[in-house]
């Protein structure tokens, strides 16, 4: 366990980023590029397999607005982005897996919650 590890959803009150559909989720991509690179400096660069990324909307979106996705795309565009830059600079990333239709249907949230 990493006791400099935790969970924030606010600095000083304010929020770290825009809120996703689940209470504990919000789009901060520049975390990610943080967490590697200290998983980098901090554990002596392991080979890193990122298993899970991806944000839920409501699931009660019109069938056009569902096809115009553009939260989704700029939330992966911004993680992307924020990826690269730490292989960039060195981070061990051999792998990615973003959240799609079917990895999160077992929630509790059932069809309210759009992945």
């Amino acid at each position: 366990m990493d006791w400099n590890a935790g969970f924030a959803y606010a600095k000083n009150g304010v929020p770290i980023g825009p809120r996703a559909y689940s209470y504990w989720l919000y789009n901060v991509p520049w975390g990610l590029y943080k967490s590697l690179i200290y998983i980098k400096e901090h554990y002596g660069n392991p080979t890193v397999i990122l298993s899970e990324n991806g944000m839920d909307d409501p699931g009660n979106v019109t069938f056009a607005k569902g096809l115009h996705d553009t939260t989704r795309i700029n939330y992966y565009k911004g993680y992307l982005t924020q990826l690269k830059k730490a292989i960039d600079d060195g981070a061990n990333v051999v792998g990615y897996h973003a959240w799609s239709l079917l990895d999160n249907f077992e929630w509790r949230l059932g069809y309210t919650s759009s992945y």
